[in-house]
Parts: structure tokens; C-alpha cells; sequence
């Protein structure tokens, strides 16, 4: 069952329940006593009727300016003399107050900022290529450059406590270390080197000198990147523009 309306001009005369429409349109004095000649037979229940082109049906937005009802208007929607207007919105960064669109140059320069130190971030974590006999190249995410902070330490403790032979291990149980770092102490102990996992997941022995170097360089690359975000910072405070803003790019 459903409601059926009869419409005379854009008046709703009359609704009734029925199984279809079909049904109501094929016999609608059964349906509506009062039916006449040229009466509109709709499922729809409009808000705003008009008929155009001998069809009823609701008013789109720019009609119902025009006839002065009143409705939402979208972003960058005025009305002006009875028309309804869209104004194009300038670039992405241009926001709607309502009448029409303006710039916050101050909310525009921290989203911009907040790009920047993704980017930043970015740059820091990524791999780093280092050469010794050959190219190598590593990880460098925070789990990677602690576990080198971690071995260092590490390698510094060893020399304090004068572990400096395989056999010297046990000295280190008071200390709780995980297997992997007792393992790669081991290694180290025995060979001068220990085992690193590389981007490529292959693994490769390098000595404590080279761990020095390889974490050394990580900080002096992360330093370079910092003070390029300040000096990319610097330059979007000094910006006056959207055009100004844009043209700061960290590839």
C-alpha cells in the first residue's frame, strides 16, 4: 500500500492509500469522487509544485528564488535579484563565509607548516645510503636508529665492565639483556662485527666503527633536514599570498 495524491493545478485536493498508482490513474473516481478532468495522479507528495510543459513536479532551486521561498544554499551560492548565483571558488584554499569566499592567510600558513613537517618526518626516517666495501643501504624509523643508540650504549657498557671475549657473556645476565642483543654482542665479541638487517632484508656483518659512522651520518642528515624546514618556515612566515605560499616546495 501507498499514498496517492490528486492534484488540481499545484493544489493538493486529495490523498488516498492505495496498491498502485497505476490502479488509482486507470480508475480514479473510485478513488477520489471529486476527480475531474486534467487533475495531476502522483506518488509524490510535493513541497514546492510548478508545472511546466503540462508536468507536475517540484521546483528546482533557481525556481524557487524566483517565486522567493526560501532555501539552503550550497557554498558559494548567493542570490541576487531574484537569481540564484554560484561563484566560483577561487582555489582550495579560499573559504566560504557565507556571502562570499575569503582567505585566512594565518590558518592557510599552519596547514602549510604541518605539510612541511610531514615531509620533514619523512625525510628523517628514510633510507639512508651508506658505502663501505660496497653499497649499503639501511632503515632508518625510530626502531631502527634506537636499536643503533641501543648498541652503542651497549659497546660502551661492554668496555666499563670489561666484557671483551665471547666467553665473557655471563657477566651480563645481572643486566637482563634480550637474546638478540646477547646474540649480536657474541657476534661482535667473536668476529669484531655485528649482524645488520638491510632494506632488501638480507643481512651483513659491519664493524663498531662502521655502526658509529652509520648512525653519525643519520644525525648529520637529520641536522641538514632541520635546518632546511627552518628556513622554509622562515620563508612561509614572510609570505603575503596564496601565489607566495605555493611556490614553497620540499621535493
Amino acid at each position: 500500500m501507498l499514498i496517492v495524491h490528486f492534484y488540481d493545478g499545484i493544489k493538493n485536493v486529495y490523498s488516498v492509500w492505495a496498491n498502485s498508482v497505476s490502479d488509482v490513474i486507470e480508475n480514479p473516481q473510485n478513488y477520489y469522487h471529486e476527480y475531474k478532468e486534467g487533475m495531476f495522479i502522483t506518488e509524490a507528495k510535493l513541497k514546492h509544485p510548478i508545472i511546466k510543459d503540462r508536468i507536475l513536479r517540484e521546483m528546482n532551486k533557481e525556481e524557487c528564488v524566483f517565486e522567493g521561498i526560501e532555501i539552503d544554499l550550497e557554498e558559494g551560492e548567493i542570490i541576487q535579484d531574484k537569481k540564484l548565483l554560484k561563484i566560483h571558488r577561487p582555489s582550495k584554499y579560499h573559504i566560504w563565509n557565507g556571502k562570499e569566499w575569503k582567505i585566512d592567510l594565518a590558518d592557510l600558513k599552519n596547514k602549510k607548516r604541518e605539510e612541511l613537517k610531514i615531509i620533514r618526518e619523512k625525510k628523517i626516517s628514510s633510507h639512508l645510503k651508506v658505502k663501505f666495501d660496497k653499497e649499503y643501504e639501511f632503515q632508518m624509523k625510530n626502531n631502527d636508529v634506537n636499536n643503533f643508540l641501543g648498541f652503542k650504549s651497549t659497546l660502551d657498557t661492554l668496555k666499563m665492565l670489561g666484557v671483551d671475549k665471547p666467553e665473557d657473556i655471563s657477566k651480563l645476565s645481572a643486566f637482563h639483556l634480550s637474546e638478540e642483543i646477547l646474540k649480536k654482542i657474541k657476534i661482535f665479541l667473536e668476529t669484531g662485527k655485528v649482524s645488520w638487517i638491510l632494506t632488501n632484508n638480507s643481512i651483513a656483518l659491519f664493524s663498531f666503527e662502521q655502526i658509529l659512522l652509520i648512525n653519525t651520518l643519520h644525525q648529520l642528515r637529520k641536522e641538514e633536514i632541520f635546518i632546511e624546514f627552518g628556513k622554509l618556515s622562515m620563508q612561509l612566515e614572510k609570505c603575503k599570498s596564496i601565489e607566495e605560499i605555493e611556490k614553497i616546495v620540499w621535493e
